[in-house]
């Protein structure tokens, strides 16, 4: 062991940390060290700040104390300081020692503010609506500081929800602190008998169904409340309760009209109803007319009136942020740039405008002002249990005049159940063979399941909602004005098996798209001239024609024609209409890293057989793509994938933006135009150089269809059984892009501008919403489960009401019990997993919440003693002291190059000789939509960051905007700083981040122009500028980098360092990394350019406006005859419609890549869910107490916080 002797009294110590402890009572020490600082501080020299290198490196060798014994004491005057050396010449772009340029956090401006006008004004933005239906002037309101102003078309709005904006609903961040409870009405908790019995049924009915031991600690805190008394629950019985509550609704209603008793709960004027439907079944060779059919009743339809359901939503709470007048939004990036229109809400969209302008030409009654309720259904059915039958199809109702940021979260009630499609019952072919003498065909199973969800249809638009529908409803809005309110119907969101039968046509047949008509075969010239013209000109009308085929179709299936004959397939087939009325690269995907809450999850070890993926997994998959399959295959086919997977990548970000504007849509056409390019140019090249085949799962899969058909179809299923040992060989696969998915790519442009972005249709939401049923599933009475999630439902929804009153006070934050930390000879700069660390939710307002506590103390003589042989550690003090000065003395650097003298180094002093980290930061940032969003950054995984950069162009080329860094560690210190300089004798906080740079790689060619992505690695550690301190209020945001695995990993940056890096990294470095400019939409838009929400680094990120591919590529031959027919063509030949037919291969790869399943045979499940629908598993690869954010859990489950 080291001997080191103290210079003040020549006493022997065995190691550092011996010295250290002797010095801490050493008398002799402490006076000299007195002496010296204040020496230190009677110093009357003025001290420069800013000096020339050369004259730099003269005083530093002047200044520099005389050489004692190695020694760990951390004061300026006795530790030796080595001379900062000037920076090295790297292999990648040269990065001088110099800070970042200053970064403005700026908050999400309010809307722009609508005045009572004093003279009529006109827009300077042309409205772009019919004239005859505008028949007043637009009102333009003023611009806010983003530059964002508002268009009525309407002209001046008598209300806007301007007044009750703040930034929480603009905040998604579930660590964000809350606004406490308003004041409660007295007594909130009728119809109960008292406050004790509300507040127990309300957690029963409330939070996780499987009480575990988070759901007894909500118990504890609600038996806590000030409302409480055990007394209360004297002869308590939750059943009475329940009663109490359900004799509370039927009172209200008065006696049911609906039959027995039994069903008086669905009588309720916006509750739940019990109805049964009658349907007329045609038979093979059964000659009769459709009144004459025979009829079966299909009973359990459970719904109810959509007239009393809107008239709830009007006279609710959430009504006061209802926007009734729709607008256009438009914005200027700049005082000299045209204005943009801004694409985001659904009321900002085109078509809920037009549907608005209709409803304000209609003539007003007594005065009355007419506005519209737009009207968003979603509708899918789900699985409630994984295994058996039970299920539920569930249809829910949104209201569009409300922020989507609201109805995207689920536990905010936000969806209104108003229908539960029952299925066929068990007992139909029983009833068919016994009414007609033959089982049911398949065509028939088909027609019914149709006709059943038409008729379900026709029960909820009663007249009562045709009524509401022609005339409007008179509701008193929140500011007390009587307006007349006209539902119109805005979107429809299902899946396509659902969408396909509630428009009537045919599963995947020769027409497949139920938005036009377009052949099959012409799927596959996506983006092309001539299927951009198909899509204006062959648009599906519901006309005379289509109407006479199908009426004529009817009348030949009730006249004993069969479902599947040639008459019926003719009459038909034109329009595919119905007889209805209305293992590559696996182990690098294992080595991707996470990033954010729930952004990008860890892959799971098998990705290759894509199993039990929900839609969050694949998109995880393609914003990860490009790294994982880079270099796999030769060229130039790996060439060919690298363009198709960052074109995917293009086109999938920027459809997905909650926020788009006229230049975006812009670049999502060209985007369109190149990868319906490059995937006839994959398929023509790299598909026809490999031979591929079924997966032995899908083969598998494929016997399953096989005998499922064969025990629908006798005849077929006696030819199958005679050879049952028989195996199927694996079908050569052939890649597919005749598929109704990738030409449905093709509406997407004109469906933002019509509706609005995508996340305002998206069935996701609907997906989310399904949570709510089996999470109640596991509770009720499965004899009946339809009516018990009714119930069940409904008295959910009226507590929660009850609830929005009752004086629920903030909680206080849980202070986690202190643990003695223990000595650790070499500590690391973060926190391991099993360290705690308190951080409360913080405010959006501020940049970035760290920890302030000093139960992770790092004695700075020890530890630069212990770490004395790390590279890392290169310069760690003067560094250090260096980054404090500038704080203390508020430098702002200009990019020169800058060092402070060692006696200004000396006016630095630590209290305590004490540095102290933290286990995560939490930065808050202005994402591109003008919403509040936020990274959590924890050094123990992988926590990049970008800042910007004061790099200068070179060769006339405008500079990269951004510097890269990961963080080594999060600290916080006290500083003293001395002497004239000094401008308070007190202490000061400093926050600060150890990072290690990166540096961009100048021979590879990136960005957009070139189709790949940006790539970076560490600067050398021979580099001076290789590591450094950072201003946490520098961080722009977190950022995401995917090793290049095709470049390898090398010990040559850095040599063996435990603090640099995580011991899973093996001492060494991966050579380059990828920037994952896809991981988010912010992200896509912080590499784009252009973010209406990005105004603190425009003029730092207009450089990427000028970086885009050229869209006007070739086309290939399939995209250049003019003369090719739309329609009719003999030589496209007939298509089988028949979904089960083995010799229609594409249409069964349709099935099995997409998951489709014919709606016809069995209820479909596609939720972004677990099979089982448990609650909270969801959320299993979220950040969780390790990373720092203990309990954030809960908070997202009470206030819906969900990925979006």
């Amino acid at each position: 062991m080291t001997t080191y002797t103290c210079n003040a009294c020549q006493k022997k110590c065995n190691g550092s940390y011996g010295l250290a402890s002797h010095r801490r009572q050493c008398k002799s020490y402490k006076l000299k060290l007195s002496r010296a600082i204040q020496k230190m501080k009677d110093d009357p020299t003025s001290r420069p700040r800013k000096r020339q290198r050369e004259d730099k490196e003269q005083e530093v060798n002047e200044d520099a104390p005389e050489q004692r014994s190695p020694s760990p004491l951390l004061e300026a005057e006795l530790l030796p300081m080595s001379p900062s050396p000037p920076p090295q010449s790297s292999k990648r772009p040269a990065r001088h020692i110099r800070l970042p340029k200053r970064y403005r956090d700026l908050l999400p401006p309010p809307p722009p503010p609508v005045l009572e006008p004093t003279t009529r004004n006109s827009s300077p933005v042309p409205s772009e609506h019919p004239e005859e239906l505008n028949p007043v002037d637009p009102f333009c309101t003023q611009a806010n500081s983003f530059g964002i102003y508002h268009v009525y078309p309407g002209g001046h709005p008598s209300y806007t929800p301007n007044e009750y904006h703040s930034i929480l609903p603009v905040s998604n961040v579930p660590t964000f602190s809350q606004v406490p409870s308003t004041v409660p009405h007295a007594p909130y908790y009728a119809p109960f008998k008292n406050a004790t019995s509300f507040l127990l049924k309300d957690w029963q009915t409330s939070g996780s169904h499987f009480k575990s031991d988070k759901e007894v600690d909500r118990l504890v805190e609600t038996m806590m409340h000030p409302d409480w008394n055990t007394n209360d629950l004297i002869g308590f019985r939750s059943s009475t309760e329940t009663k109490r509550l359900e004799d509370f609704l039927a009172a209200q209603s008065g006696p049911s009209s609906n039959g027995p008793d039994v069903d008086v709960l669905f009588s309720v004027n916006d509750g739940w109803k019990h109805s049964s439907i009658k349907l007329s079944i045609p038979a093979d060779g059964h000659r009769t007319t459709e009144d004459l059919a025979p009829t079966f009743n299909v009973p359990g339809l459970a719904h109810r009136s959509l007239r009393a359901v809107i008239e709830g939503i009007l006279q609710s709470p959430a009504a006061e942020s209802f926007t009734l007048h729709p607008y256009e939004s438009y914005w200027t990036p700049s005082p000299d740039s045209p204005p943009e229109r801004i694409f985001t809400e659904t009321f900002t969209a085109d078509f809920f405008i037009e549907e608005y302008m209709k409803v304000r030409q209609m003539p007003e009654i007594d005065g009355i002002e007419n506005v519209v309720f737009g009207i968003s259904l979603w509708s899918d059915s789900t699985h409630l249990t994984n295994f058996g039958k039970a299920s539920l199809w569930p249809i829910y109702l949104y209201p569009a005049n409300q922020l989507k940021e609201i109805r995207g979260k689920p536990t905010l009630f936000s969806e209104s159940h108003i229908a539960y499609i029952p299925p066929i019952p068990d007992n139909f072919q029983d009833w068919y063979t016994e009414t007609f003498g033959v089982p049911a065909s398949a065509e028939i199973l088909r027609f019914v399941r149709r006709e059943l969800f038409m008729a379900v249809w026709l029960c909820l638009l009663d007249p009562d909602f045709m009524d509401a529908y022609l005339h409007g409803i008179l509701s008193r809005d929140v500011d007390s004005v009587i307006r007349r309110h006209f539902p119109r119907f805005i979107f429809y969101s299902m899946d396509y098996p659902e969408k396909i039968l509630f428009i009537c046509m045919q599963y995947l047949a020769r027409y497949p798209c139920p938005r036009c008509l377009i052949l099959n075969k012409q799927i596959s010239q996506l983006g092309g001239k001539l299927d951009r013209r198909r899509r204006l000109t062959r648009v599906r009308v519901d006309n005379v024609e289509r109407r006479d085929r199908v009426n004529k179709a009817r009348k030949l299936l009730f006249k004993g024609r069969s479902a599947g004959s040639s008459t019926l397939k003719t009459l038909l087939e034109t329009n595919s209409l119905t007889s209805t009325r209305l293992k590559i690269g696996e182990p690098r995907f294992r080595r991707i890293p996470t990033f954010g809450r729930d952004t990008i999850r860890k892959f799971s070890n098998d990705m290759a057989a894509m199993k039990k993926l929900a839609a969050r997994d694949y998109e995880d998959i393609l914003q990860c793509a490009i790294p994982a399959f880079e270099g796999l295959l030769p060229e130039p086919y790996n060439a060919n994938v690298m363009d198709l997977l960052f074109e995917l990548a293009t086109w999938h970000g920027l459809a997905k933006l909650k926020m788009h504007t006229e230049s975006t849509l812009q670049d999502l056409d060209d985007s369109l135009t190149r990868l319906g390019n490059e995937l006839r140019k994959f398929k023509k090249v790299t598909c026809a150089a490999y031979t591929t085949r079924e997966l032995p799962s899908e083969v598998a899969a494929r016997g399953r269809r096989t005998a499922a058909l064969a025990s629908r179809q006798k005849p077929l299923a006696k030819e199958l059984t005679q050879e049952p040992s028989v195996k199927r060989p694996p079908r050569l696969r052939e890649f597919n892009l005749s598929t109704i998915k990738l030409h449905s790519l093709g509406d997407y442009v004109e469906t933002i501008r019509r509706h609005g972005t995508t996340d305002n249709f998206s069935t996701q939401v609907g997906e989310l919403a399904h949570r709510r049923g089996k999470r109640i599933y596991p509770v009720i009475q499965k004899s009946s489960h339809i009516f018990s999630i009714a119930r069940y439902e409904q008295r959910q929804r009226i507590l929660r009401q009850i609830r929005t009153r009752a004086p629920f006070p903030n909680q206080p934050q849980s202070q986690k019990q202190k643990q003695k930390q223990k000595y650790k000879k070499t500590p690391k700069p973060w926190l391991q997993f099993q360290d705690e660390e308190h951080l409360p939710p913080g405010s959006p307002t501020d940049h970035h919440v760290m920890s302030h506590e000093v139960r992770h103390p790092l004695y700075l003589p020890d530890w630069l003693s212990d770490n004395d042989d790390d590279p890392a550690f290169k310069d760690f003090l003067p560094k250090l002291k260096d980054f404090c000065l500038a704080q203390m003395l508020n430098d702002d650097y200009d990019g020169d190059d800058l060092m402070y003298t060692p006696a200004q180094r000396r006016t630095i002093s630590f209290v305590n000789n004490k540095i102290y980290r933290h286990k995560r930061l939490r930065v808050n940032y202005t994402a591109y939509d003008c919403h509040r969003a936020q990274d959590t950054l924890n050094p123990r995984t992988h926590a990049n960051a970008i800042v910007l950069s004061r790099e200068e162009g070179e060769d006339g080329e405008p500079p990269f905007p951004y510097w890269f860094c990961r963080i080594i560690g999060v600290f916080h210190c006290m500083v003293l700083h001395t002497g004239p300089e000094s401008t308070s004798p007190d202490p000061r906080l400093v926050e600060f981040l150890w990072v290690r740079w990166y540096g961009r790689e100048p021979s590879s060619r990136t960005g957009w122009t070139a189709r790949r992505l940006h790539q970076i690695g560490f600067i050398e550690s021979d580099d001076n500028a290789a590591f450094g301190f950072l201003d946490p209020s520098r961080v722009i945001r977190g950022v995401h980098l995917i090793p290049s695995f095709n470049h390898g990993q090398t010990k040559e940056f850095l040599g063996p360092s435990d603090c640099a890096r995580t011991p899973e990294e093996n001492d060494q470095d991966y050579r380059l990394f990828n920037v994952g400019i896809f991981v988010d939409r912010d992200m896509l838009m912080r590499f784009r350019g252009g973010g209406v929400g990005h105004k603190s680094i425009r003029e730092a990120t207009n450089v990427f406006l000028n970086d885009r591919h050229p869209s006007g590529l070739p086309r290939d031959d399939g995209d250049t005859s003019d003369n090719e027919d739309y329609l009719g063509n003999d030589d496209d030949g007939p298509q089988d419609s028949n979904p089960e037919d083995e010799d229609n291969p594409g249409r069964s790869d349709e099935e099995e890549d997409y998951e489709y399943q014919d709606p016809m045979q069995q209820v479909h499940d596609h939720d972004d869910n677990d099979d089982n629908g448990q609650p909270g598993d969801e959320d299993d690869d979220a950040l969780g107490p390790e990373d720092g954010d203990e309990g954030t859990q809960g908070i997202e489950d009470e206030l819906g916080y969900a990925a979006f």
